[in-house]
């Protein structure tokens, strides 16, 4: 970032008794522990704490300028801007400097996945540009506004992820980036107890389509029958893929398989076709896989820049990591969950298993609203069709969840904590297998891949 006190002012509405000069912001900070000299401090007022509570440590530190939304005493003479708000104030001045700077400009959202597929991209772009992403999944509206004003503005591209969980978050979103490819991976049962319905996840994925920049494009999965009704009924220019073998799609992708540690898939980009070798695997990934094809498509790349860009890629922290340990793979799939990415994780722990013995450490997939039950019991079902040898589940639809497993409900064992699973690791086999840990974030299902990890050698 790089924007003077009136472009401040101008982005933001912002009024104060401030002489400007020649002032230069480079940095913007929310958190006054990290404030240094010269920085844009803004006082976010959140659920825990109110920045204003703080605008006088930010000023000690250095702060070049406060940002708040109700009047400050600041001494030393440190201007003040007063907003409306100033969490609509930060998304603005973001909105600002993404139009100063020359970067392409990529929005990616979906209802699971987008953390990967937006890592995917970045690791396939780095290798053509300079490229700008968000840390792991700074994708609200404190998340991406701080990650854009992060940006250099020397970046050929940035790669952005986007999280919605309630209406009007994506029209909020779609505001700020104003992308000029806005990629949805997919829908599913994700935030409804805010969506209501996979319907009003659709719609309300659809609508960064309403927000593209001029000339911009849509680039959309084919495979969800709403999702493709809601893209098509803004009138955006929208392009299609697909991760079966849809010919409507001008890109698709096939999983065929595992190879070692790696995936083999088939893709289909125009009347090309090819097989890749690439550090993936399940068939979840096919469908992160054609969006990255997709953008390199719409972009104008050589379609090698895939494999290049992706030799020796490395998943985000708590997305299906896997490691080994002694007999084990641990896969760490921690970070969160709902119905979609947990149908992914069980089916692709299943394929890495084989007929080595495979263990679930499964929580409670949380705000499903109405169908939480039903979920449950569908996400026992899934699990009993799997060679699994036991699963431990913590949380309280324990019973939903053992319910669908039906006959196989004797292998589910409930978990209070990680002291009780600690209690239970005797009874796990020595010669090892696969161990897939998994839940919502309200869950803290590391916890347990942490007892795991400290008593298995």
């Amino acid at each position: 970032m790089q924007m003077t006190m009136q472009e401040v002012l101008q982005a933001t509405g912002g009024v104060g008794e401030i002489d400007s000069g020649e002032q230069v912001f480079t940095r913007v900070q929310t958190d006054s522990r990290m404030v240094e000299k010269g920085d844009l401090f803004f006082c976010i007022a959140g659920d825990r704490f109110d920045g204003h509570n703080f605008a006088a440590e930010a000023v000690a530190r250095g702060a070049g300028a406060v940002v708040a939304h109700r009047p400050l005493e600041c001494s030393s003479g440190t201007p003040v801007v007063l907003v409306r708000d100033t969490l609509i104030a930060l998304g603005r001045i973001a909105r600002a400097w993404r139009e100063k700077c020359r970067a392409t400009v990529i929005g990616v959202t979906g209802s699971a996945g987008k953390t990967t597929a937006k890592e995917l991209l970045a690791a396939v772009l780095g290798g053509v540009g300079e490229t700008g992403k968000n840390f792991r999944n700074w994708n609200n509206q404190l998340g991406l506004p701080l990650s854009m004003l992060a940006m250099s503005g020397q970046e050929r591209f940035w790669v952005l992820e986007l999280g919605i969980s309630v209406p009007g978050d994506m029209e909020d979103l779609g505001m700020i980036l104003a992308p000029d490819l806005a990629v949805i991976l997919n829908i599913g049962p994700c935030h409804l107890q805010g969506l209501g319905s996979v319907s009003g996840v659709a719609r309300e994925k659809s609508i960064i389509l309403e927000h593209l920049a001029p000339h911009g494009r849509g680039i959309v999965s084919r495979d969800y029958p709403a999702l493709v009704a809601e893209a098509q009924a803004g009138g955006a220019d929208v392009r299609f893929f697909s991760s079966s073998t849809n010919p409507e799609a001008p890109v698709s992708v096939r999983y065929l398989g595992p190879e070692g540690d790696s995936g083999m898939f088939q893709i289909r980009c125009n009347a090309r076709q090819a097989r890749m070798n690439l550090p993936l695997n399940g068939e979840h990934m096919a469908e992160n896989l054609a969006a990255v094809v997709s953008v390199v498509r719409e972009l104008g790349l050589d379609f090698d820049v895939v494999p290049e860009g992706l030799h020796g890629f490395c998943p985000a922290p708590q997305r299906f990591v896997v490691r080994r340990k002694g007999t084990w793979k641990i896969v760490d799939d921690t970070y969160n969950a709902n119905p979609l990415s947990m149908h992914h994780a069980v089916l692709q722990a299943a394929e890495l298993a084989g007929k080595r013995d495979l263990i679930f450490v499964l929580g409670d997939m949380l705000e499903l609203g109405d169908v939480t039950v039903a979920e449950h019991e569908r996400l026992g079902r899934l699990v009993a069709s799997t060679r699994f040898r036991d699963v431990y589940y913590f949380g309280e639809q324990e019973t939903a969840f053992r319910r669908g497993l039906g006959d196989a409900g004797e292998k589910c064992h409930a978990l209070s904590g990680p002291r009780s699973f600690s209690g239970m690791l005797g009874e796990l086999p020595g010669k090892g297998g696969v161990i897939l840990f998994k839940g919502s974030r309200g869950c803290g299902m590391e916890r347990f891949l942490k007892v795991f990890s400290e008593r298995i050698k």
